[in-house]
């Protein structure tokens, strides 16, 4: 909140100062009265902000230049899906009008050592259920059953579409990859 306040009042010195030379410029004309004003205002709210705002102190100075990578929050592993990839389900979704009247969104994700991708509708009452594609070899394979249940009706033509043959490998929780996507 501190800032916001002063970022406010640096803008008001801007202006401040803006104005008084507009009215203070002589004989210089419109143009240049107010180029050299806000020129001039902008220069004395930036020093205004250099003098007011908090600075880092040497202990904090020497803990940001320690801190390590390895302290740095964990990222997931980015999904080895490419875009055209991803591109190609969604047009899957929208070519075959599963979702009419609403966008299709499908997102991949790294989880285990699978690249999975989540597609579900985004609509003004919230998403749908997500289904969830295995992507490997340049194939989609059903994950969950409503995945599986496009796969055999909707989506059965499509060569980029498999069913995956059950059970499913011992590595894939099925709930687990829903959970996944549903924190999105």
């Amino acid at each position: 909140m501190q800032g916001l306040l002063l970022i406010l009042l640096s803008f008001v010195i801007w202006i401040g100062v803006w104005i008084f030379i507009v009215k203070k410029r002589g004989n210089l004309g419109k143009f240049a009265g107010n180029l050299i004003g806000a020129i001039a205002g902008f220069f004395v709210a930036t020093v205004f902000l250099g003098f007011v705002l908090p600075k880092h102190s040497p202990e904090e100075k020497a803990a940001i230049g320690r801190a390590s990578p390895a302290q740095a929050p964990a990222q997931a592993p980015q999904a080895a899906v490419p875009a055209k990839a991803i591109d190609e389900i969604t047009l899957l979704y929208i070519n075959h009008k599963i979702y009419p009247n609403d966008p299709t969104v499908c997102e991949a994700k790294r989880i285990g050592s699978r690249d999975m991708v989540g597609c579900r509708a985004q609509g003004w009452g919230g998403d749908s259920q997500v289904h969830v594609w295995e992507y490997s070899k340049g194939k989609f394979k059903s994950i969950n059953g409503s995945a599986r249940s496009l796969a055999e009706t909707k989506f059965s033509n499509e060569g980029a579409v498999e069913v995956s043959p059950l059970p499913l490998p011992s590595d894939i929780k099925v709930d687990e990859v829903v959970k996944a996507f549903a924190k999105g």
